[in-house]
């Protein structure tokens, strides 16, 4: 039913220069477009519910297809990968979120775990009807080059390519930025399969003309790039930017107004002043209303670490019906009929 809901415009032109036959993003038994889903080996659909290792048949789903998802880290951090993930699951399913099952991982969770054990981990709790759309790093391409192909050496258990948050500093990252992305494509190329991992750059420091250089430099390749936008990304990027806008991202401050205005208060979101606000139906139903394509939503805004889970919970909870409303409102103008955004909005991932 999220059928041309965050497609991933970006991904599907990387399927098609890899000439990567089409893949259904679901794991429901009928397309509805007729494509073949993912293999699932039966027997191994259990193994996430026993604690048995994950393996790309019955892992978790990726970003194509991924209507909404929720940072783990607006949770503060209980146990492993795993433990944690089901924490955020269960705080999600308790105040009726929908796509409780798509979770944004946050790798400043990872401490000393493998990139594969970090994601494997999640993935146990996640299981195989759920998603992990993206690993949200803070790593800038020119500082943090070794982490970065740390990850982009990885082999997530994720079945299809999982998306992975980097943010560009400045005009001296793009060099790194155009090898990062060709180093993956040609190991993609010979491979002849979809990457496990794409980058995703956040749009928010940079400003047009380090984009531009960027477009430049990458060449056909820029057609294949997946850009995160927020509430507080300069609207003129968002407009130069929109082919290329996958992922919007919606700040969960300490406070919401009947309006929606949020109040991040303590709350440190990329590119926003501290104690910054915004409102959230403005930007999810107007400002984005430029994009071409209806992108994923994730909920983000990383928990203080004196605040309570409890409280974490109630943050989220508040915000969800005007995130509903606001998605509603989006979807109905790029053309999606009021029945299908209920039932998007009734599934768990």
């Amino acid at each position: 039913m999220g059928c041309r809901i965050a497609e991933n415009k970006p991904l599907q032109n990387l399927r098609f220069k890899l000439g990567v036959a089409p893949e259904c993003h679901s794991t429901r038994q009928r397309c509805a477009q007729g494509l073949s889903a993912p293999e699932v080996e039966p027997a191994l659909l259990a193994n996430s519910m026993v604690g048995l290792p994950v393996v790309k048949s019955n892992a978790p789903m990726g970003a194509a297809g991924a209507v909404l998802g929720y940072c783990a880290a607006l949770f503060n951090k209980v146990g492993g990968s795993q433990e944690h993930a089901s924490q955020v699951i269960n705080a999600l399913s308790r105040i009726g979120a929908p796509w409780s099952r798509s979770i944004e991982l946050f790798e400043g969770y990872r401490n000393g775990e493998t990139v594969d054990e970090f994601v494997s981990g999640a993935a146990v709790a996640i299981g195989s009807e759920g998603r992990i759309p993206i690993l949200i790093t803070g790593y800038d391409p020119i500082l943090h080059v070794d982490k970065i192909r740390e990850i982009f050496d990885a082999k997530p258990v994720v079945r299809q390519t999982m998306l992975v948050r980097i943010v560009p500093q400045s005009e001296a990252s793009l060099d790194v930025v155009a090898s990062l992305v060709k180093g993956l494509y040609t190991r993609a190329q010979e491979k002849g399969e979809m990457p496990a991992v794409w980058p995703l750059f956040q749009a928010t420091t940079l400003e047009l003309r380090a984009w531009e250089a960027l477009r430049a430099k990458l060449g056909d390749l820029w057609s294949t790039i997946n850009i995160a936008v927020n509430p507080f990304t300069p609207r003129e990027l968002i407009e130069a930017l929109a082919d290329q806008i996958t992922v919007a991202q919606v700040a969960v401050g300490e406070k919401i107004d009947a309006d929606g205005t949020v109040h991040l208060n303590r709350i440190k979101i990329t590119g926003a002043p501290v104690g910054g606000t915004y409102n959230l139906e403005q930007y999810v139903a107007g400002q984005l209303l430029v994009l071409p394509e209806i992108p994923t939503f994730i909920l983000l805004g990383p928990s203080p670490t004196d605040l309570p889970n409890a409280a974490n919970e109630e943050r989220v909870a508040v915000v969800i019906p005007h995130l509903k409303t606001s998605c509603k409102a989006l979807w109905s103008a790029k053309g999606v009929d009021g029945k299908t955004a209920e039932e998007v909005l009734s599934m768990q991932a």
